[in-house]
């Protein structure tokens, strides 16, 4: 009976832990030509690095709610030549839905900082 008891209770808690969603606390790298980086850490804090001119990164704030997440405070990248275009450039607030793949694997939709396929790095 207790062996039947201490099945019943993996089975229930694997069930749980197949039925999480994966997190998306980690650095995605997208798919593709034009390729870019969004890392997301347990703190709240984004950052976008864009693989043009050695890499131009900009960091923020972000919250995820169910499947949209919103980044916002976006701020340049600090000694950036021409400051002022690149203000210009960077968005007040960027927000999007995700859907996953697989644990590794996340498409996000909306703004186009985010927006495409990504990977997770190992």
């Amino acid at each position: 009976m207790k062996r039947l008891a201490l099945a019943g209770a993996l089975l229930a808690t694997g069930f749980l832990v197949a039925c999480t969603e994966p997190s998306l606390v980690g650095t995605w790298v997208s798919e593709g030509v034009g390729r870019r980086t969004v890392e997301l850490a347990p703190d709240g804090t984004a950052v976008f690095t864009l693989d043009v001119a050695g890499g131009v990164s900009f960091r923020g704030k972000y919250t995820v709610s169910g499947n949209r997440i919103v980044v916002t405070d976006i701020q340049p990248p600090d000694g950036l030549p021409l400051a002022a275009i690149a203000q210009s450039f960077v968005p007040e607030k960027v927000e999007g839905t995700f859907s996953w793949k697989n644990p590794r694997e996340v498409v996000f939709s909306g703004d186009r900082f985010l927006k495409g396929g990504y990977r997770r790095k190992e």
